[in-house]
């Protein structure tokens, strides 16, 4: 046996550690925060509101969205790419086209784009681009005043 072979299985199975311990915060983040649009198939607009605002004291305080869904999440997406990379691609668990690889590589696309759009855009107190938009914001920005 090659010693990098020890070190790389070394690697891979505390960066396995790292991947499933931080799984179990990223499925309470998304039983929370997709209940909602479930439960409005079931109980209509009010009850997905209801369901909504409950989701949003659980994980929308500066600490908790930190340290219980965004550390969690970039373990997870570090600790699962290291691990692919680390792993020879002849002993690696499942290919790079299998529906969960699929699912997680369209996820590292999507996830920081709703994040910025529902999280960070919002608090943008910049005037929008579109001039019939600014139009609206300046208007509405000096009725404050």
């Amino acid at each position: 046996m090659n010693p990098g072979d020890h070190s790389r299985n070394t690697s891979t199975s505390i960066l396995t550690k790292f991947t499933r311990a931080s799984a179990p915060f990223i499925s309470t983040f998304l039983l929370v925060h997709l209940s909602a649009p479930l439960l409005a198939n079931v109980g209509g607009s009010s009850l997905s509101s209801n369901v909504m605002l409950l989701g949003r004291e659980y994980y929308q305080t500066p600490f908790r969205e930190k340290y219980l869904l965004l550390t969690p999440l970039a373990i997870h997406v570090a600790s699962g790419l290291a691990h692919r990379l680390l792993t020879p691609s002849s002993k690696q668990p499942r290919k790079a086209t299998s529906t969960l690889s699929l699912a997680a590589y369209s996820a590292l696309i999507f996830v920081p784009i709703h994040f910025f759009t529902h999280r960070l855009a919002p608090t943008n107190t910049a005037p929008p681009s579109s001039p019939s938009d600014r139009r609206n914001w300046t208007t509405s920005s000096s009725r404050r005043v």
